[in-house]
């Protein structure tokens, strides 16, 4: 084996070895952690018309 060889080896279980770790110790959540909720349940504002007056003001 070549050097440039041994060192990717070493790189890719190290790689290996910090996301091993990283997954043991994290809290494990899951998708059931979200709240159940119905869509546009407030998250774009309301919906409503521009009037006569705010659309002369906008495209003057």
């Amino acid at each position: 084996m070549t050097s440039s060889q041994i060192l990717l080896l070493v790189l890719g279980g190290g790689l290996f070895l910090v996301i091993t770790v990283i997954i043991a110790i994290g809290d494990g959540g899951s998708l059931k952690s979200f709240k159940n909720k119905p869509v546009g349940n407030g998250q774009h504002g309301t919906a409503r018309f521009a009037t006569k007056n705010e659309i002369a003001k906008t495209y003057k």
